[in-house]
Parts: C-alpha cells; sequence; structure tokens
C-alpha cells in the first residue's frame, strides 16, 4: 500500500509533519510505503507529479499540509482518492496574492516568480464544486497565522474532521492525530 504526502508552499519532504507521519507509519503500519516527494515551485509540475505518483491501484490516500492540501483536493477528486487536509490552503490563488514578486525556495535554493500567471494557474486546479466531501478529512486549527481557518471550514464541510481551538499552520501536537488518520484512511 501506498500513502502520497504533499508538503506545503516553500516546505520539503523532511518537514516536521512529514517526518513524524513516516516514524509513525514505520511503528503502527510498516505495510504502508509513504511518498513523499520534493515538490516543484510551479503549480502544474507539482499537480502533475503529485498525479503521477497517485496513479495505481495501491495507493490508499493522500495527505496534504497547506498548499499541498489543495493539491490533494484535486487529487481526490481527479483519482477518487481519500484525503487528509492538514491547515489547508483551499483558495492559494487569492492567499499568495501577497506573495507576489520573486522567491527563492529555501530547500530547492530556486528562485521563481509568483505572478498572475502562477495565480491564475492555481486557480485553474480548483475542484471546489466537485468535492465529494465524504472523502475528505479536515484538520483544522484556529490560530493558524498563515491562513484564514474559516475558509477550510466552509469549503470542505460537511466532512469528517477535527477543529481545534489554538494552535497554529504547523499543527501543534500533530503527532496525537495520527491515529485518527490512519483509522479514516484504513491503514491499520
Amino acid at each position: 500500500m501506498r500513502l502520497l504526502y504533499l508538503h506545503g508552499f516553500l516546505s520539503s519532504p523532511q518537514s516536521h509533519k512529514a517526518t513524524l507521519t513516516r516514524k509513525w507509519l514505520a511503528e503502527h503500519a510498516p505495510q504502508v510505503e509513504m511518498i513523499c516527494p520534493q515538490l516543484p515551485v510551479e503549480p502544474d509540475r507539482a499537480i502533475e507529479m503529485a498525479l503521477g505518483l497517485a496513479e495505481g491501484d495501491d495507493t490508499v490516500g493522500v495527505i496534504g499540509s497547506s498548499l499541498g492540501g489543495f493539491y490533494a483536493m484535486h487529487l481526490s477528486v481527479r483519482l477518487g482518492l481519500p484525503a487528509v487536509l492538514i491547515n489547508p490552503a483551499v483558495r492559494p490563488w487569492l492567499l499568495l496574492e501577497d506573495y507576489l514578486g520573486e522567491h527563492e525556495h529555501p530547500y530547492l535554493h530556486q528562485r521563481f516568480t509568483v505572478d498572475r500567471s502562477y495565480l491564475g494557474v492555481l486557480e485553474s486546479l480548483s475542484v471546489e464544486p466537485e468535492l465529494d466531501r465524504s472523502r475528505l478529512f479536515l484538520l483544522q486549527q484556529t490560530g493558524d497565522e498563515t491562513l484564514d481557518y474559516w475558509e477550510a471550514v466552509e469549503v470542505c464541510m460537511p466532512c469528517r474532521g477535527w477543529l481545534e481551538g489554538g494552535g497554529s499552520h504547523e499543527f501543534d501536537r500533530f503527532e496525537r492525530v495520527l491515529p485518527t488518520i490512519s483509522a479514516f484512511l484504513n491503514l491499520t
């Protein structure tokens, strides 16, 4: 069995949540292979890579954090996969308005530009009207300093969820929700 984990904007496969998930699976569900690629900064290339990695009968689901949550929603619709969304950026083309300009990816050491066409590609990947909310599990903390938590609640509900007061964009104390994620994805 394979599980795809998609990290967030300017993040990497070595993110704290990805590392905790990898360790938890090794101990509690060793039959599950977690795939967590370094996603390209270009959204069209990122979704193409994710789709390629998720295709196949042995993929049991996708976990996505922040921008990875947006990509996970896309995969859920396109491939019919269950998706765990951790503080997801449900409308990243609006969120990244504040990031217009040139950036350097801290892990890839690659310079890139967020411009109107970049935002347009993200908007074109939206699958919001087609979401099957029975396939979604939303993990959201209200203290998220990066995203408006209520936007994700509005887009994803009614779905299974873990809505918690306080916390942060990192999703504080993430390790305690891993058994619930595993149960949702039928990993153990």
